[in-house]
């Protein structure tokens, strides 16, 4: 385990999420790496597609080819998302390989797309 998990505030802060946090979406919880704090490495989110708080699709920037993931030493999704991204026929069944973080990232990111899915994510404290 490369991380101590806190999970009493980890709990609280996901039944009490953060104002302004939709209703009825999937969750997709940690810490958002941008292309900087992921090392400007090509397997990185483009540069400029800044993460934005509350919908894990929203980037601040109206350019296509956005996505992000969220750091390896915890992150938290739904059950039903990861059900569903790793399906039999989906992104994840065909692209399961490299860094476990990044394809993640880029499985919630393509699936709610995809299917027109609400994802919310914020980081828990």
């Amino acid at each position: 385990m490369d991380v101590y998990p806190y999970l009493r505030s980890i709990v609280r802060n996901i039944e009490s999420p953060p104002d302004g946090t939709p209703t009825g979406c999937e969750a997709f919880l940690g810490r958002p790496m941008s292309h900087d704090e992921c090392g400007g490495a090509k397997w990185c989110p483009r540069k400029g597609c800044k993460f934005r708080q509350n919908d894990f699709l929203k980037y601040g920037e109206k350019q296509g080819g956005c996505w992000n993931y969220m750091s390896g030493g915890l992150y938290i999704m739904t059950r039903s998302l990861a059900s569903a991204i790793s399906g039999p026929n989906g992104w994840w069944a065909h692209n399961s390989h490299g860094i476990e973080d990044v394809t993640s990232g880029k499985a919630v990111t393509y699936y709610a797309q995809e299917h027109h899915v609400c994802v919310h994510s914020w980081t828990p404290g």
